[in-house]
């Protein structure tokens, strides 16, 4: 196994014993700092499998390259950890999302907050009654805090930042860190 995608199933496996560890410990704790974290293990994972391939070429390659290289544990770890939000919301954590839709019941009983959403977007919902408007926002939250939307915010989110950090992490490599290590001969040479 290539030491790119075992990078990336170890920082996969990493978030996953953290997730379940919080979990039995019966800590509560939102998606940003998980998203957050994931964010961190992307691009350690990318920095490591891009370091270890540049330190074994003999030559110089190009761009593209680093960047197929520091995206591939990126992206194994983003599609694995996206898969695994998907069954931690749908299999184990199934109260995280009935809590939520509960404050949400909460939040769309008051009509203050009918009032202050109907303040705010006038034309749309001046013709709706208070509970037309309750029962469009209790839909729209159903959607947003469903498992396979979250599934596939994440994958989305995590891909975007495995590409974008896989151009930056291979630029800063090839122009920084190994600038003149493939000019000079090996210390074995020398």
């Amino acid at each position: 196994m290539k030491s790119s995608v075992k990078i990336g199933l170890l920082f996969s496996l990493i978030l996953i014993l953290i997730r379940m560890i919080l979990f039995l410990a019966k800590i509560e704790i939102s998606e940003k700092p998980i998203m957050l974290l994931s964010m961190l293990f992307i691009t350690s994972s990318a920095s490591i499998a891009l370091y270890i391939s540049k330190r074994k070429q003999k030559n110089q390659n190009n761009l593209i390259d680093d960047l197929k290289t520091a995206m591939a544990p990126a992206m194994i770890f983003a599609v694995i950890a996206s898969f695994f939000s998907y069954v931690y919301y749908n299999n184990i954590n199934k109260d995280y999302i009935s809590d939520k839709l509960k404050l949400e019941e909460i939040r769309w009983s008051d009509s203050t907050n009918i009032q202050g959403i109907k303040s705010k977007n006038k034309m749309a919902y001046d013709n709706l009654s208070d509970e037309e408007i309750k029962s469009q926002q209790m839909n729209t939250a159903k959607t947003l805090l469903s498992p396979s939307f979250n599934m596939s915010i994440s994958l989305l989110i995590m891909s975007i930042w495995s590409i974008l950090n896989g151009l930056v992490l291979a630029l800063i490599f090839r122009r920084v860190i190994f600038k003149n290590y493939f000019d000079s001969p090996s210390p074995k040479d020398s």
